[in-house]
């Protein structure tokens, strides 16, 4: 979106009375006063070229900010401040009455044009916009304004032409973006991280840095080279902080730029005075434009991320409302994982998560099998949409039909990875079809059997001819004369006959071919329907003089409507069988008929589990007085007020509530974990009027997640326990022989006088693979359980394992903490520990990467680790289904102590892992500093 009208006039620019009006004319004169004054002071002296001129661009600013009717008032204001300077400064009256109407004409061309084009305010954050303002406000509008500007100032004309359009183009490539952008994203910065504000300071700052070593520092020309040392910075401004990053960068650079060339400093001193300010101006302006346009295709693509992630979450809401069953074809792995009702389209009651794809094919009807992967085959080549009906065979051995629509999704190099679709049963359709199918077969023989009747009308004569099917349609004897169209009205029911009179006048009049269903009472009284048909005849001149057409018996057809519509009947008798199956369901559904949900009805299953009788109100009022309620409904230990259950909810504001996990507290105390979801109802008119919900009691499932998480809780002990058990054997034990060993062969060597020197370097090989065999076992030692970390604590304990680890794998671990607290909970420093010593192995093992860094920092009441390097990265959507024991074990590890894992990572582009340990201060403590 270009403009956002609402949010980009400050209230300043709102004047709604003669008071605030005055008070902004004011401001706007005195930022035109100083703004040339500022831009002046870049200047040793006021006759000087100047590089850049801001009146117009600031100018130009106000005009798009404040409403268009007081534009009369705030243009002269800053006119008058532009001569007041330019008399002040000694410019010649001669010079500025041609600066004026150079200034009218760019003013007016900006602003008119950028008002007219962005219908508003600008907002350079697409292609498209940047190219309309650069045409517009940095093109067209100066490049006008220089041909009266060039009479302004002395000296060659297009000399003065050029100097004229440069300074004022460089001024709204830089100055006009930088306020427009800080106007419109004023407030969403304020609203910017912490971190994200310090990164823009330190962009600025680093920017400032350089710039002012670049063309401010050196007394003579510097180097040009050192130009290329702003490419980083403007990219970070670009790539990171968008528009505003780059407008507020441009600036900087230019003001530091302009400063020291007028100062005769930096690299464009050299030459006369306007080839260097030439010079100066042709950089900052082809500096500037080309990253603006690569912070308006960043932020074009931001835009697009954001649509994605929008239309995928409205696609998965979509498949939630509709019932529909979703899959997924992993092509390298042929896992082929379903969600949504997918499992019930193949007569499946419990919901499958995942499987394979010869699962599906398992229950694809044997002779669809042919067809079917022709057309997945087919979608994979041409790289369109797959949609196939085919029929499946459900576990009752009954056949329904399915129509499955995907598409494949492919890799950079064009190979197939994944394929994505949604499935819905199609069966009550397809029978409906062959109804449809046998019925148009039987009316198509019957034509085939009894012609159509024609006839033919002559209106001046009002003579009728029939042919011998019409006669037979009519039920009139054929020697009979044929019923005149006068007497056409005793033929059809009042509404038809009223209808082929309209259509038959119609015909005369303009010419115009009819086509009617009609409903014929034939003599003996029986009904027929019929489709008449017809159109006019013209003579050589074009006159009508006949009218003719035909008629066909239709009545078989309208029978078979009649037993669609019986059908139709069947289906909603099909319909209630499907409420009675939902109410013996083995999930609780609750339907509240008002929006208040004072009535709320349950099926079986949700009686039995509330302990209400079948056909009850099981509704509840939340009260703190009087007897407690027959039962509650909590979350995270604390009762749910009325207003704020789920169906409440829904039913109150017509928004679905999605995933909702409570504990339902009966009156005797017991309690039932619960998951579901709540749908609103709506009335005609739109407006909800209840909900329904369905609850599955997940009680059995928390248990069984309660007693997994303390079985792995008791084996990660268990593995410390037997670590450290090991770790002292060898330790206190084979360490120890060992040390023997080699004392013992080193005394052995120095009293072998006597020996061959090849025996004595046997011997010396000997000595030194049992010192290799001793530092071995200390290091295994170590591994299998730090003893440093119960003595010296958790920081010092990281620090010796990242220095050795640094030396034994040729890998530079970098260690970083700070405002670790003196106390940490044994379990946790056990935890962080295993986790650095994990991840560093993973680092060696996988990502190739010459250096890591473990960082740890203390945040009061929780403990942040981060372990990251530059390596190979992989694909976090590929390992999802492929994660390793490492990963699995950091997770269940953090998971016991209350912790989090995080884990980002991109091939070729590194990998990072997260870290996030609550502090409990009840948890046995040990020393953590070192």
């Amino acid at each position: 979106m270009e403009t956002d009208r609402s949010r980009l006039f400050w209230n300043i620019g709102k004047p709604n009375s003669v008071s605030h009006t005055g008070i902004l004319v004011c401001l706007v004169a005195t930022l035109s006063y100083l703004a040339p004054k500022l831009a002046g002071a870049l200047l040793l002296q006021p006759g000087m070229v100047w590089p850049l001129w801001p009146g117009c661009a600031l100018l130009v600013s106000v005009l798009l900010l404040v409403p268009q009717r007081i534009w009369p008032m705030v243009i002269p204001a800053a006119f008058a401040a532009f001569v007041f300077y330019d008399l002040q400064a000694g410019v010649p009256i001669g010079s500025i009455a041609w600066f004026i109407p150079a200034d009218t004409v760019q003013v007016l061309t900006a602003a008119f044009c950028l008002r007219y084009f962005f219908d508003g305010v600008p907002r350079l954050n697409s292609v498209k916009a940047l190219s309309k303002y650069l045409f517009f406000a940095v093109l067209l509008a100066p490049f006008a304004a220089a041909f009266l500007s060039a009479f302004g100032i002395h000296g060659d004309y297009w000399t003065s032409w050029r100097i004229s359009f440069l300074s004022e183009v460089l001024a709204f490539v830089t100055l006009t973006p930088a306020i427009l952008g800080w106007v419109s994203n004023g407030t969403a910065w304020v609203r910017k991280p912490r971190a994200y504000l310090l990164e823009f300071a330190a962009l600025i700052a680093g920017l400032v840095l350089l710039s002012y070593i670049t063309f401010t520092a050196s007394e003579s020309g510097s180097s040009p080279a050192m130009l290329y040392s702003l490419v980083p910075f403007l990219l970070w401004a670009a790539l990171r902080f968008g528009p505003v990053g780059v407008s507020t960068a441009a600036i900087v650079v230019a003001f530091l730029s302009i400063w020291g060339a007028v100062h005769g400093r930096g690299p464009f001193t050299n030459g006369e005075q306007l080839n260097s300010v030439l010079s100066l101006q042709l950089f900052l302006v082809f500096t500037a434009t080309p990253f603006m346009v690569l912070a308006a295709l960043v932020e074009e693509r931001k835009h697009a991320d954001d649509d994605l992630r929008e239309g995928e979450e409205r696609l998965r809401l979509a498949m939630e409302a509709g019932k529909l069953g979703g899959w997924e074809w992993d092509v390298k792995s042929e896992r082929n994982p379903w969600f949504g009702g997918a499992h019930l389209l193949f007569g499946i009651t419990s919901t499958v998560r995942s499987g394979f794809v010869q699962d599906f094919w398992d229950r694809v009807h044997p002779e669809h099998h042919g067809q079917l992967r022709k057309a997945i085959e087919i979608a994979k080549q041409s790289h369109e949409e797959f949609d196939e009906e085919f029929r499946v065979v459900w576990p009752d051995g009954t056949l329904h039909w399915l129509r499955s629509r995907g598409r494949f999704f492919y890799a950079p190099d064009g190979e197939p990875e994944r394929m994505l679709g949604i499935s819905r049963d199609i069966t009550e359709r397809k029978q409906v079809e062959q109804v449809l199918r046998q019925s148009e077969a039987e009316l198509m023989e019957a034509q085939r059997l009894a012609n159509v009747g024609s006839w033919r009308w002559d209106p001046r004569t009002d003579t009728v001819t029939w042919s011998e099917e019409l006669y037979r349609i009519v039920g009139l004897d054929p020697g009979l004369p044929a019923v005149s169209y006068k007497e056409h009205s005793k033929l059809y029911t009042a509404e038809s006959w009223d209808r082929l009179r309209r259509a038959v006048e119609e015909a005369f009049r303009t010419g115009t071919p009819y086509e009617l269903d009609l409903e014929m009472i034939r003599f003996d009284g029986a009904r027929r329907w019929l489709i008449a048909k017809g159109e006019v005849r013209r003579d050589s001149i074009g006159h009508i003089v006949q009218l003719r057409g035909t008629v066909h018996d239709i009545t078989e057809r309208k029978r078979t409507e009649e037993a669609l519509r019986e059908s139709e009947a069947r289906e909603r008798a099909k319909v209630k069988e499907l409420e009675t199956l939902l109410d013996a369901a083995p999930i609780t559904i609750l339907i509240a008929t008002d929006p208040e949900c004072k009535s709320i009805t349950a099926n079986r299953t949700g009686c039995q589990l509330y302990h209400v009788p079948i056909g009850t109100n099981v509704s509840r009022s939340v009260s703190t007085v009087g007897p407690p309620p027959p039962f509650r409904i909590m979350r995270d230990g604390i009762e749910i007020p009325a207003d704020e259950l789920p169906l409440k909810r829904a039913a109150a504001t017509g928004i679905p509530v999605i995933g909702t996990f409570t504990t339902l507290v009966l009156g005797d105390g017991t309690e039932h974990h619960m998951i579901g979801n709540t749908a609103p109802l709506f009335d005609e008119d739109g407006k909800p009027r209840g909900a329904v919900g369905a609850f599955v009691d997940i009680t059995e499932l928390k248990l069984a997640e309660e007693a997994l998480s303390k079985l792995s809780r008791r084996l990660i002990e268990a593995q410390e326990q037997e670590r450290a058990r090991v770790a002292r054997e060898l330790h206190d034990d084979l360490s120890q022989r060992m040390a023997l060993l080699q004392i013992g062969l080193e005394q052995f060597e120095q009293d072998t006088v006597g020996f061959s020197s090849k025996a004595r370097q046997q011997l010396h090989d000997i000595a030194e693979l049992c010192r290799e065999v001793s530092s071995g076992i200390h290091d295994l030692s170590h591994q299998l359980h730090p003893f440093k970390l119960d003595t010296l604590g958790l920081v010092a304990s990281l620090k010796g394992f990242c220095r050795e680890f640094s030396n034994q794998h040729n890998l530079q671990v970098q260690f970083v903490h700070n405002d670790i607290p003196g106390q940490i909970p044994k379990e946790v420093t056990l935890c962080l520990f295993r986790i650095v010593q994990e991840a560093l192995r993973n680092v060696v093992k996988h990502s190739g990467a010459a250096e890591a860094k473990v960082e740890l920092s203390g945040h009061g009441d929780r403990i942040d680790l981060c372990i990251s390097d530059s390596g190979a990265g992989f694909s976090l959507e590929s390992a999802k289904g492929t994660g390793g024991l490492g990963l699995i074990s950091m997770r269940e590890r953090l998971r016991l102590v209350g912790g989090h894992l995080l884990v980002e990572s991109q091939p070729a582009r590194g990998t990072m892992i997260h870290a996030r340990v609550p502090l409990s201060s009840g948890s046995v403590s040990t020393r953590a500093a070192g």
